[in-house]
């Protein structure tokens, strides 16, 4: 991928409006920034900024590594939004983990 390539900026901006990446300085952003003269954007630039995954983005990753819930989501959710997505990956991933500890143990779950 290219770091100058709009559709890789518009998921790094919707990993950082949903939580799932910050600045490691607390900061913030993400790196992309716009240069501003009298007010008018005269373009952008890359900067350095370490970020790291919040606590939500690694159980997203998390959700989304288990196999029935990323072919789940491949085949039934492609054209959904970010928000759906995280939902639906949590809701999946609870699911199968009900469904396998009820297959180990035969314990149900609420």
């Amino acid at each position: 991928f290219s770091r100058e390539d709009s559709n890789f900026i518009f998921h790094m901006r919707l990993l950082s409006d949903y939580g799932l990446i910050v600045r490691v300085d607390g900061l913030p952003g993400f790196g992309h920034e716009m240069v501003q003269s009298l007010g008018h954007c005269d373009g952008y630039y890359w900067t350095e900024i370490p970020l790291r995954l919040t606590a939500s983005g690694h159980d997203f990753i998390a959700d989304l590594r288990q196999k029935e819930v990323w072919q789940t989501i491949k085949t039934n959710f492609k054209d959904e939004g970010i928000t759906t997505l995280i939902g639906i990956s949590k809701s999946l991933a609870l699911g199968f983990a009900k469904k396998k500890v009820k297959d180990l143990t035969g314990l149900e779950l609420e």
